[in-house]
């Protein structure tokens, strides 16, 4: 039974996905019908009370002939595989009395719809045990109610009752044959007077509506064809009474509009498509009531997010095949400042982009519809946008590119106020004679200046090792004296530049902005910095911790102390031996301290 309900379940799913939906119902209710009368056969109630029960049971194949029932089922959908118990003397003991819960015949009666489709038939004797419902008949199409009657009362008179049952029946077979019909009769129909075509267009409108609004891809494509065939060929062939044509076009497309937003996506597409190509064509280009519905503001409370979207998609569209006339740019714009400020994210980006593309066109028109650009309106980052995209198209420098200019600026001049400021350091020190003039260091932290924070503190290992004279005469014009760069190109100026910047000796400090030498910014960050109150001085690694990180690195109970003659890094925590050129080896090398950003 299994088996048999998962090829049904198969079945079921390839007829949805080629959506032949009343196949699939087939399959819904023969697996249905299958499992209440297995059921029925296990008496399922007294089965849950007693699984000993089971042991007897077998099952006869659906391959095989089902064994002789006194009473067979009368169910339409077939009789389903029969399962027979096989009862021993010991398992006749284990049996119940019946128990007030169980199903009593009455529940068992099948349902009234099932005995609708008396048309349904299930091949009994298939040898696979799966009948084949693609070759079945379609059941005729259901009487219409009074409100459909109603609704179509004049397509009744016009096209008779049988095609209109087919257009509101419920099975989308029906559906497509009745628009065969349709198009059929519409091809052949010729009219003579003005009185016999508004009769037509209004029964025809009246079927139209119904069908355009149709869930099934197929039905809708077929409607949507019937659409462009009248808009094309029919309006040709009656061109002398296209005046009243042109209410029909406008009720369709504006039906057609609501399928702008469908969950269905190749609809909404497709919809999008077909209104595109229909105002395409010369003679409804011109017919202006059709773009006044379509460029018509949205009435409160604001439809559905994707039907709002897919007007905005639509008028883009347009605007872009240039069949939207220019007096119909101030709807266009009403419409969409009431977008802009749409609840969903998606509307209000198409709607700002559009904005965009129509102030290409007319920027007079849409700076006179949207709200004058205040100060206390760029307070708002939506009309922020709006108005800096404006301005950008007109050419006009934004308050972003101004203030990318004025960061530029400041940076500049913070530089070379560091270059006047270490020009003035390196003066004082020429003036003592303790450095030659061209370094840009001194021998005592006395002598670092203080400008926005940025100071140079004294290369202390390597002036501990030499003396000032030392220095002078070693020392070269064209070289760095912390990381021993080398370049012709380098003077004082340029020096400066590079002691600030770009030299991997040097380190500025995060939390006070100063420029330290790598081997002792530990030093600095404990006794010098501005902000040394953050720090903490670990016990066993000797090292400063943040505050903020303190009581985690002391639990954690990962840190040591250094060797002899060794320091941690501060940048990357590895042990350095305490020279001048372990250090330079450590932070230069290729595979180096991995923290040090300027190499």
């Amino acid at each position: 039974v299994g088996e048999v309900l998962g090829q049904f379940e198969v079945e079921k799913r390839r007829a949805v996905e080629r959506e032949d939906f009343d196949l699939a119902k087939q399959k819904k209710d023969y697996c249905d019908s299958l499992r209440r009368h297995v059921y029925h056969q296990l008496n399922l109630h007294q089965l849950i009370q007693d699984p000993s029960l089971l042991q007897g049971v077998s099952f006869h194949s659906p391959n095989k002939p089902p064994p002789a029932d006194p009473e067979p089922s009368k169910s339409p959908l077939g009789e389903p595989p029969q399962l027979s118990v096989i009862e021993s003397p010991k398992k006749q003991e284990h049996h119940v009395k019946p128990s007030v819960t169980m199903v009593t015949i009455e529940d068992e009666r099948p349902l009234p719809a099932l005995l609708k489709r008396s048309d349904e038939v299930i091949g009994v004797n298939d040898p696979s045990g799966v009948s084949d419902l693609s070759g079945r008949d379609l059941l005729p199409p259901e009487p219409l109610g009074e409100q459909a009657q109603n609704e179509s009362s004049l397509a009744i008179q016009e096209f008779g009752m049988e095609l209109v049952k087919l257009v509101y029946s419920k099975q989308f077979h029906h559906r497509e044959s009745a628009l065969n019909s349709l198009s059929e009769r519409i091809c052949s129909l010729n009219i003579q007077n003005k009185k016999d075509l508004q009769t037509e267009l209004k029964a025809l409108k009246q079927l139209l509506y119904r069908l355009l609004n149709d869930k099934v891809f197929s039905v809708f494509q077929s409607s949507c064809n019937l659409l462009k065939y009248l808009t094309t060929d029919f309006v040709t062939k009656h061109s002398k009474y296209f005046e009243d044509f042109e209410g029909f076009v406008t009720s369709v497309v504006s039906k057609l509009l609501t399928r702008l937003g469908d969950h269905t996506h190749r609809i909404a597409q497709h919809s999008q498509g077909v209104i595109v190509d229909i105002l395409s064509l010369e003679r409804i280009k011109h017919v202006s009531n059709v773009f006044e519905v379509i460029t018509e503001n949205f009435s409160k409370p604001l439809p559905h997010w994707k039907i709002v979207k897919g007007r905005l998609e639509l008028i883009n569209d347009l605007l872009k095949k240039n069949l939207i006339e220019p007096q119909l740019f101030n709807r266009i714009i009403k419409l969409l400042s009431i977008c802009m400020v749409h609840s969903h994210k998606e509307v209000r980006e198409r709607a700002v982009q559009l904005t965009f593309d129509l102030y290409k066109l007319t920027p007079a028109e849409v700076r006179r519809e949207l709200p004058p650009d205040t100060a206390a309106l760029r307070k708002s980052v939506l009309w922020k946008t709006v108005m800096e995209g404006l301005d950008k198209i007109d050419g006009k420098p934004t308050v972003s590119m101004d203030s990318k200019k004025e960061e530029e600026k400041a940076k500049v001049e913070e530089l070379n106020a560091l270059k006047n400021e270490v020009q003035h350091l390196r003066k004082m020190a020429a003036e003592q004679g303790k450095i030659p003039s061209r370094t840009p260091t001194v021998a005592t932290s006395a002598l670092a200046v203080d400008s926005k924070s940025v100071r140079f503190k004294s290369p202390t290992i390597s002036l501990n090792s030499r003396t000032s004279h030392d220095l002078a005469t070693t020392d070269n014009q064209n070289s760095c004296v912390f990381c021993g760069l080398s370049d012709p190109s380098f003077t004082a100026s340029t020096l400066e530049t590079h002691y600030i910047t770009s030299c991997a000796m040097l380190h500025q400090c995060s939390y006070c902005r100063e420029v330290v030498e790598i081997p002792q910014l530990q030093v600095h960050w404990m006794a010098e910095c501005t902000e040394k109150k953050k720090f903490r001085k670990c016990l066993c690694c000797k090292e400063p911790i943040h505050v903020s990180q303190f009581q985690k690195h002391v639990s954690a109970k990962k840190c040591s102390t250094p060797p002899s003659n060794m320091k941690w890094c501060a940048l990357c925590s590895k042990s350095v031996l305490n020279d001048e050129a372990s250090w330079r080896k450590h932070i230069m090398a290729p595979k180096g301290c991995h923290g040090n950003k300027r190499f």
